[in-house]
């Protein structure tokens, strides 16, 4: 990662986002909802509950999960950028830090649940996407919360994972319908 580039602004606003005590129990609910034992759980789990309804489509989040692990842990390889020290952190994290995997990992997850769903149920797509973008939003903000990612490892993670979600419905042909239960 390009660190010269990004630092002032990594720096401003990773010193400068509000830390307020009294959301710490709320801020590790919502970060553990784009942990990859979460996410991984949750797309083998609605892939199961789906399945009779949804077909072959409900292999779409357990697949693209898997793709996002893949990417995540190929690109923390690539850029090998290490985790911020100005400030402690408000939880363990080790690793690499760019992309972030809890914001690359909960756009893959949130989006292709939300396909999914609204694959099976089109009155349900505005919905399914809008919660989907308030989680995927909130997780990634969690990680600058504890201070365990620069504010770019983030908008990094969020492209990354958005990016990847928006090549994969293609491949599974998402105009088609889902064949109806027996």
């Amino acid at each position: 990662m390009f660190t010269g580039a990004t630092r002032s602004f990594d720096q401003w606003l990773l010193l400068d986002f509000p830390r307020p005590p009294a959301l710490d129990f709320a801020a590790h609910a919502i970060t553990f909802l784009g942990s990859n034992p979460f996410t991984i759980g949750l797309a083998i789990l609605a892939a199961l509950v789906a399945f009779r309804r949804a077909g072959r489509f409900a292999l779409f989040p357990p697949v693209a999960v898997l793709c996002g692990l893949f990417s995540e842990n190929l690109l923390k390889e690539i850029f090998h950028r290490p985790r911020p020290e100005l400030i402690p952190h408000g939880m363990a994290a080790s690793g690499w830090s760019y992309p972030s995997g809890h914001a690359l990992m909960s756009a893959v997850t949130w989006f292709s649940l939300a396909w999914l769903l609204s694959t099976l149920n089109r009155s349900s797509r505005i919905a399914a996407f809008s919660v989907a973008t308030l989680l995927t939003i909130l997780i990634g903000l969690t990680r600058l919360y504890f201070a365990v990612h620069w504010p770019t490892d983030i908008l990094g993670g969020w492209i990354a994972g958005l990016l990847l979600w928006s090549f994969l419905p293609p491949a599974c042909e998402p105009n088609s319908q889902p064949e109806p239960a027996a």
